[in-house]
C-alpha cells in the first residue's frame, strides 16, 4: 500500500512554525502527532513559549527565561504541560506508602529551589504579575541568617511584603502601573449594575488567579490554584474589602505531617475604590494548612510542595471542583469527631473531678 505524500515536507520549517505559532496549546499538540513534519515543527521551544507567555504573563519576566534557557532538564513545552491542568484530588485514589521523616529524599528540594509565578485576571486579561525567585527571600529579608526561623516559624508568604532586590520592580499587566498597590481597571467593569454592592460583587466575582510553582533544579512545574474563586466574603469591617480565597488539596506522604492531606491556600485582600476606577490590593498571600486547619510550618510546606509537583491533574474544572468539595466534607467530619472527643474528655474529666470532691467530702465527713 503506498503512502500518501507528505505535502509538509516541501515547506520550509521556518515557515511551518510560523503557521503553526496561530495554534492554542492543544491544537499545537494535536498536530504534532499527525505527521512528522509537524512534530519537528513543534518541537520548536519559541512556540510553547509564546503560549507560555500568552497565557501566564509572568513566564515573560527575566528569571525563568535565564532559567530554562540554561537548564538541560526544563523547557517551555513542560512548563505549559505541567501548569495549565488543575491539581486533583480523588477521595477514591490510594493514598501510597508514606515516607518517612529524615531520608535522602529530604535534600531533593529546598526553599531557593522554587520560583513562584502569580498572575490575576480581570474576564480574561491580567491585571496583576509578579514573579517570586525562592520562598525564603519573599519571607525575609536576608535568608541566610533567617533559615531556622523559615524552619520552624508558620510559614506564609505575602507578596505585598515582599522586598524586590535593587533594580527589580513589580509589574501589573494591560491596565496600569503599580502606585500604592493599585491597578486601574478598565471602563467597562464599571457598567452594567445598578447599584454599588451589585458592581463591587460582580467586580470580584470575574476576578481569576494562577500561582505556579517552578521546580528550577528538576524543571518541573504545578499550578497550585483553583483559577475561579472557592470563596468570597467581605472583610471586617466592611469598608475594608473583600477576601478572596484560591488553592487546591495535595495529597501528602511524609511522617512531618500529621495528616495525610494538605491544603494550599492563596489569599487576596483587595478593596474596589469606585470613583478612581481601580483596585487596592492589600494582601497576596500563600499559606499551607493540614486537614485539621493548622499553619505548617517551612520544612512542612517544603515537603508540601514537593510532592505536588508530583501529584493527579486535570483540565476539567468540574472534577478539581468536585474534589475539594469532597475534602471540605471530609474535612467537616473530622472537626465534627474532634469536638466529639473533646466533648467526652470533658464530661469524663468533669465526672472524675466531682468523684473526686465527693471522696475528698466523705473522708472529712469519717473523720469527723
Amino acid at each position: 500500500m503506498e503512502l500518501a505524500p507528505d505535502h509538509f515536507r516541501s515547506l520550509n520549517l521556518d515557515l511551518l512554525v510560523e503557521i503553526m505559532s496561530r495554534l492554542d496549546g492543544s491544537a499545537l499538540a494535536a498536530s504534532a502527532s499527525t505527521c512528522t513534519a509537524l512534530r519537528d515543527a513543534a518541537r520548536d521551544e519559541k512556540l510553547w513559549q509564546k503560549l507560555c507567555n500568552e497565557a501566564w504573563p509572568s513566564t515573560s519576566k527575566g528569571q525563568l527565561q535565564l532559567q530554562i534557557a540554561s537548564s538541560e532538564t526544563g523547557s517551555f513545552k513542560s512548563l505549559y504541560a505541567d501548569a495549565l491542568p488543575l491539581v486533583l484530588y480523588e477521595v477514591t485514589r490510594g493514598v501510597r506508602k508514606r515516607i518517612p521523616a529524615g531520608t535522602i529524599l529530604d535534600t531533593t528540594s529546598s526553599p531557593w529551589d522554587f520560583i513562584s509565578l502569580i498572575d490575576i485576571y480581570y474576564k480574561g486579561s491580567c491585571i496583576f504579575s509578579e514573579v517570586v525567585d525562592g520562598m525564603i527571600e519573599g519571607m525575609y529579608r536576608t535568608c541566610s541568617q533567617n533559615f531556622s526561623r523559615f524552619l520552624c516559624y508558620p510559614f506564609k508568604l505575602d507578596l505585598l511584603d515582599f522586598n524586590c532586590p535593587e533594580g527589580e520592580s513589580h509589574d501589573f499587566q494591560d491596565f496600569g502601573s503599580r502606585e500604592n498597590n493599585l491597578t486601574k481597571l478598565p471602563l467597562a467593569a464599571f457598567t452594567g449594575c445598578e447599584g454599588r454592592e451589585d458592581l463591587c460583587n460582580k467586580i470580584v466575582g470575574d476576578l481569576q488567579l494562577s500561582w505556579i510553582l517552578y521546580d528550577k533544579r528538576k524543571g518541573r512545574a504545578v499550578n497550585i490554584s483553583s483559577w475561579k474563586p472557592r470563596s468570597i466574603y467581605r472583610s471586617y469591617p466592611p469598608e475594608e474589602g473583600y477576601v478572596i480565597c484560591f488553592g487546591c488539596i495535595i495529597p501528602v506522604e511524609d511522617d512531618r505531617l500529621p495528616h495525610t492531606l494538605a491544603e494550599c491556600i492563596i489569599t487576596v485582600k483587595c478593596k474596589l475604590m469606585i470613583k478612581q476606577g481601580c483596585i487596592k490590593w492589600k494582601e497576596i498571600s500563600l499559606v499551607i494548612k493540614d486537614k485539621s486547619g493548622s499553619n505548617l510550618n517551612g520544612e512542612q510546606s517544603m515537603a508540601v510542595m514537593k510532592q505536588a509537583l508530583s501529584c493527579p491533574r486535570s483540565i476539567d474544572h468540574y472534577m478539581v471542583e468536585l474534589g475539594y468539595q469532597q475534602f471540605c466534607k471530609q474535612k467537616m467530619e473530622l472537626q465534627l469527631r474532634d469536638e466529639q472527643e473533646e466533648s467526652v474528655a470533658n464530661i469524663l474529666s468533669a465526672a472524675m473531678a466531682i468523684a473526686t470532691l465527693l471522696g475528698i467530702c466523705y473522708a472529712c465527713a469519717t473523720l469527723l
